[in-house]
């Protein structure tokens, strides 16, 4: 029975200095966790507003509410936190009693010992002390564990209504406002490259009307310089008939001098004819006749052929009318459609002309925006994905945050159905005591061994104790990594305000 005793002593302490170091362990990753619900709770938020965009469209204004929001689930957070403390203040309070109250009854044990068995419980006496001064040494260091959680207790309730005056005091906050203040900025880049999106869509749409416009243009281009080649052709054929008239005159003219010489000859020979017939001699007469019988042969050759003549040049004369009318009527048609068709067109090439330049010159411009504003959404693309990476880390980390909290509450739960466990067998150890009090002579030997026990167990505590003060390293140099990440978050600022400023004024 006494060694069963000692053994539940020793397995209490063991239990209590476990408990300490889960509830320290637990004091300093109640920080992650409210950093791990507080990013959750941004997320499922930053879902919401997506949410709310998507159906609404445009919505700026519900920055403040949701900052209202975020403030209260903090210091929900953080008074669930301080609750789990209380709980676990009030824990270690039942274990210093407990082990008070036992190191009490084994103190009044031995003191009724000693008065039987002075001599001979000496060594027993030294082994109690020895247990007695651990106990008492546990009980000094929950009482000021639980003084100093006394005290952060106070200190989280007096910083409750600064920080929820104040919220941007706290580094935390800060840290999560500042995220939040990222991920709003990422969201307005996100409407701007849609805004740009849909400012592409237009310019392309602008483009292609440009292009059908100048599709039309060019067709009435192609069927204007067909007209014109319509009209050089009919030029063509104007200067031709005017040619062919030019022609015609000569010939006219030419046949009237034909004329005049024949009408001469015709003079001529009736002149012959006359002297001829004045002559007195009758050879003569005879050779006369002869010769103006081949005169009058020649004259009425002549006169036949006059007759042709002026018939020709009768039915010339009438060809020459007729183109003449026609061919001057065709003429001032076409010189009066030609020059309104042409100051038409004259214009018109020249309005298409100017049109052209300045769409030439609008295209232009638009490429040029095109191609910043395509240099601009690449870079403004690249960094939503390296912020997307960074956000899918921060959650892989939460994920495994949680899965590590969980488990670390399934335990707390074990240790404290282990702790009630414990009370009760406190309880029969009670009852026990009075029957252990006459088997204290055979304890010397289980002493010793437990002396052994007790400093393996000391052992255990110191390197508790070192893997203690590992964990408080560790955080601070998580400390000094979130330091780092605040200077990366606000050199990101800095450049997506240099971002901005540089897509202002590129607009």
């Amino acid at each position: 029975m006494d060694n069963n005793l000692l053994i539940i002593i020793l397995s209490s302490v063991g239990i209590v200095a476990l408990t300490t170091v889960v509830i320290v362990a637990g004091k300093k990753k109640n920080k992650k966790e409210l950093s791990d619900q507080f990013m959750d709770e941004l997320i499922k938020e930053e879902e919401r507003k997506k949410l709310k965009k998507r159906e609404n469209k445009v919505q700026k204004k519900n920055s403040k509410p949701v900052e209202i929001q975020l403030i209260g689930s903090l210091n929900n957070s953080r008074d669930d936190s301080l609750n789990s403390n209380e709980e676990s203040n009030d824990d270690l309070l039942r274990l210093n009693a407990l082990s008070a109250h036992s190191s009490k009854n084994v103190s009044s044990n031995k003191q009724n010992k000693k008065k039987s068995n002075s001599p001979q419980n000496s060594k027993r006496n030294s082994s109690k002390s020895s247990l007695k001064n651990s106990s008492s040494m546990a009980s000094i260091d929950f009482e000021t564990e639980y003084e100093g959680s006394r005290e952060l207790k106070n200190i989280q309730n007096n910083e409750k209504d600064k920080k929820r005056e104040v919220p941007r005091s706290n580094p935390d906050v800060k840290d999560d406002y500042e995220t939040k203040k990222l991920n709003e900025r990422i969201n307005k880049l996100k409407l701007d490259c849609s805004n740009l999106n849909e400012q592409l869509s237009k310019e392309n749409s602008q483009k292609m009307t440009l292009a059908k416009e100048n599709e039309k243009l060019q067709k009435e281009l192609t069927e204007l310089t067909k007209k014109y080649e319509d009209s050089v052709l009919e030029a063509q054929s104007n200067r031709k008939l005017s040619e062919l008239y030019m022609n015609s005159q000569v010939e006219m003219t030419s046949l009237q001098n034909e004329l005049s010489n024949y009408s001469k000859k015709e003079k001529k020979l009736l002149s012959q004819i006359e002297e001829l017939k004045k002559s007195k001699n009758v050879s003569t007469n005879k050779g006369n006749d002869n010769k103006i019988d081949e005169l009058t042969s020649q004259i009425e050759e002549y006169k036949l052929k006059i007759n042709m003549l002026n018939n020709s040049l009768e039915e010339k004369s009438k060809q020459l009318n007729s183109f003449n009318e026609t061919s001057m009527k065709t003429i001032n048609e076409l010189k009066n459609d030609n020059k309104t068709n042409l100051q038409n067109k004259d214009d018109q090439i020249s309005k298409l002309n100017n049109e052209i330049k300045k769409k030439d010159k609008e295209y232009q411009n638009v490429f040029k925006e095109n191609k910043s504003i395509k240099g601009d959404i690449e870079n403004l693309k690249k960094e939503v994905n390296s912020k997307n990476n960074e956000i899918n880390n921060i959650k892989k980390e939460l994920e495994n945050a949680n899965n590590g909290t969980r488990s670390i509450t399934g335990d707390v739960e074990n240790l404290k159905n282990e702790v009630n466990s414990k009370n009760n067998e406190v309880n029969d150890l009670k009852k026990e005591l009075e029957n252990v009090r006459k088997e204290n002579k055979t304890v010397k030997g289980d002493v010793e061994n437990l002396k052994n026990e007790i400093n393996n167990k000391n052992d255990e505590v110191n390197n508790l104790k070192k893997e203690l003060e590992n964990v408080n390293n560790e955080n601070k140099t998580i400390s000094s990594n979130v330091e780092s990440l605040k200077n990366e978050v606000n050199n990101k600022n800095n450049e997506i305000n240099n971002l901005k400023k540089e897509l202002e004024n590129s607009q």
